[in-house]
């Protein structure tokens, strides 16, 4: 059975001799590479003719905005072999990847054989992020993945407009289709390109956190990350005028901070659920942080009642037994403190980061990192689901004019 390999590319010159390389060595040569790319110069074709592979490379001038879910459609709808395989340009496949991807599928009948991607690094603070992110296993992803052709239209397409999350919404739908899928123990794709620097890194996980949150995937470490985000404004808001200096005369005094603070959340709450009737689309917000906050109330009101302790509980009086001095700092500290620890020494070892590479301190650098990517993530899930209804909304409305 011929295979096609389907490479979405974007400004990938600089990578591309690299993976065209390492699908030249392959021990199992595909039928057609297809690159799908927006370029319309002829750079990338020239740079192609000059490696001179034995290769049947098709450069795709796909001249549509578009993002890699877009891409991957359309190069499988063009594609003339019987069995997909997906690349991204960043990634390289060791020598048996589809010598080992096509007998799993043709001797053991799988539907999917995923990619298992190991990452590595170049620099020191590439070290540092992959000790905090994907650690030294094996990560299932989507290139490096295997599909029957006549299988992945069962499957359906990829989502086509969002820059990421797509490919892990192809996986979970392939999964809840309980379809015969294989990943494998060893890593048959290599992934070397990590961001250089934290300003680069924190920009691309909330721009991602943006894009996950128009995608139901990972809808659990979603309400975690909002969980904390509800947390910290219930515990900061109603605080807010007791962090002001003179907080009686200063211009930031907010006069009855939390009862305005727990009446908007009412108030938003109630529009959801009137916006949800009124369009009928009763899951369009079915990860809301609003209904989230009243889902995790009840541990919001505990995280409150620490920085109220000593004025409710102890009513400031030293002497009674249940007087905490500096509550709110201990408890800020612990929080800080424990963080640092899951993120920069628990997290690395169950991930099989080398202890070596943890301590005596680089557990603090890591931790720091780590805690970052918590914090990044939570802001962009938020924002992707406020603006999300109201995309979903405009493409419903769009589709029932072409209806009509």
């Amino acid at each position: 059975m011929k295979i096609s390999v389907v490479i979405p590319s974007h400004n990938s010159l600089k990578f591309i001799k690299n993976l065209l390389n390492s699908i030249n060595k392959q021990t199992l040569k595909p039928y057609e590479v297809l690159l799908i790319d927006k370029d319309s110069n002829t750079k990338l074709k020239d740079f192609i003719l000059d490696l001179k592979l034995n290769l049947n490379i098709k450069l795709i001038n796909y001249n549509l905005k578009s993002f890699p879910g877009s891409k991957r459609n359309y190069g499988v709808k063009i594609a003339q072999g019987d069995i997909i395989a997906f690349l991204d340009v960043k990634t390289v496949p060791t020598k048996n990847w589809l010598y080992d991807g096509y007998n799993k599928l043709m001797a053991e009948n799988y539907d999917v054989v995923f990619g298992s991607t190991r990452f590595h690094y170049k620099t020191i603070f590439q070290k540092i992020l992959l000790c905090a992110s994907f650690g030294n296993i094996n990560h299932e992803t989507t290139p490096g993945s295997l599909i029957l052709k006549n299988k992945f239209y069962e499957i359906g397409k990829f989502i086509e407009n969002v820059k990421a999350g797509d490919d892990l919404e192809w996986r979970e739908r392939i999964k809840n289709k309980k379809l015969h899928f294989y990943t494998p123990n060893s890593h048959n794709l290599e992934y070397s390109d990590l961001p250089t620097n934290i300003f680069e890194v924190l920009y691309k996980y909330f721009i991602s956190a943006i894009d996950n949150a128009f995608v139901e995937v990972q809808n659990k470490i979603k309400d975690l990350y909002l969980t904390i985000i509800l947390l910290l404004s219930a515990i900061i808001i109603p605080k807010w005028n007791s962090f002001l200096p003179d907080w009686d005369q200063s211009r930031f005094y907010i006069p009855n901070i939390t009862k305005i603070y727990i009446i908007t959340f009412l108030i938003i709450y109630l529009f959801v659920i009137l916006f949800n009737n009124i369009t009928k689309q009763k899951n369009i917000i079915k990860h809301s942080i609003f209904i989230l906050f009243f889902t995790y109330l009840s541990f919001i009101l505990i995280f409150i009642s620490i920085f109220y302790w000593n004025d409710r509980i102890a009513n400031w009086i030293e002497e009674a037994v249940w007087y905490i001095p500096h509550v709110t700092k201990i408890y800020l500290f612990s929080i800080t403190f424990i963080s640092l620890v899951i993120r920069g020494i628990y997290f690395p070892i169950k991930r099989k980061v080398n202890i070596k590479n943890i301590f005596p301190i680089n557990w603090i650098f890591i931790g720091m990192i780590g805690v970052s990517l918590d914090i990044i993530k939570a802001p962009g899930y938020i924002i992707g689901g406020l603006i999300m209804p109201i995309i979903k909304l405009n493409k419903l409305n769009l589709f029932k004019k072409k209806i009509k």
